[in-house]
């Protein structure tokens, strides 16, 4: 289903008064979700510390905390984050649900690819905001990427790559 593009277009061009009251209600907030309503896919990363991890991915790859709710205790209930505008989330890990931190269980369940103008330069970053190499940004002649990946702090692993060719 093709998603609506007038929608912002219209609020900016409306000749009709606004209702006072139109920033305290959902009515506006429609607008400006069009996106909202794309398929898309948003990983949550289980830490043993959210709060830490939302300082590493700020640092490492300039991630801006879009929403975050706490839980009573000050742990990290969950976050929605966003890289580049690429939206994921986290939560404190939960042996009650059965999420678990990867070094919790001394591994990882899920490699996270992040598409990137510059690997070079976001790979630099990553490193010096304390992320671990695990191979080095190179070119791949058999699959167009130049790719390398590293560990974060808390045992995610992240491929950070760029297509190169068409």
């Amino acid at each position: 289903m093709e998603r609506p593009k007038f929608v912002l277009f219209y609020l900016l061009n409306m000749t009709l008064p606004l209702p006072e009251n139109i920033f305290s209600k959902n009515i506006f907030k429609l607008y400006f979700m069009a996106d909202e309503y794309k398929t898309h896919f948003a990983p949550m990363l289980m830490h043993k510390d959210g709060n830490a991890a939302i300082e590493f991915y700020k640092k490492a790859f300039d991630a801006k905390v879009e929403r975050k709710f706490d839980n009573p205790d000050g742990t990290v209930h969950v976050a929605e984050l966003s890289i580049d505008g690429v939206i994921f989330h986290l939560r404190e890990e939960s042996a009650a649900k059965r999420h678990f931190d990867p070094g919790t269980i001394k591994g990882a369940t899920v490699l996270i690819e992040l598409h990137v103008a510059d690997p070079d330069a976001v790979m630099a970053k990553a490193l010096a905001a304390g992320g671990q190499q695990l191979n080095p940004v190179t070119y791949y002649e058999e699959t167009g990427y130049r790719q390398g990946s590293l560990k974060d702090p808390f045992g995610h692993q992240w491929l950070i790559h760029r297509r190169m060719i068409p």
